[in-house]
């Protein structure tokens, strides 16, 4: 129940849920799409395809594309240069180690 004034009496909240339609009259879901109107930049050609009437968006577009390629490629190099940070060799020589060099080994230590 509301007042003249179009206040609530006795302290009822009314549901907002109804009143979302924005200033313009539009719904939550057509918010999104107000700045992207993609549908009214488009015009079909004689054969019935649909082209771009302005070529602006679809530079963008790519521009847009290519930045993100640009940023995962850094992304990717930075990963790489992480991953190549230490590099530890070893070398198994075991088989490579004869008699000979005991021998020599052995001859330095008891002199």
């Amino acid at each position: 129940m509301n007042n003249i004034a179009g206040r609530p009496l006795n302290g009822d909240v009314e549901d907002d849920d109804e009143d979302e339609a924005n200033d313009d009259g539009l719904e939550a879901w057509e918010r999104a799409y107000t700045e992207d109107r993609s549908w009214e930049s488009l015009q079909e050609d004689e054969s019935g395809l649909l082209r771009p009437i302005d070529t602006t968006a679809v530079h963008h577009a790519q521009y847009r594309r290519r930045l993100r390629a640009l940023a995962s490629n850094a992304a990717t190099a930075r990963i790489q240069k992480g991953l190549i940070r230490y590099l530890y060799i070893v070398v198994d020589l075991s088989k490579a180690r004869g008699q000979k060099l005991r021998i020599v080994g052995a001859l330095c230590i008891n002199l």
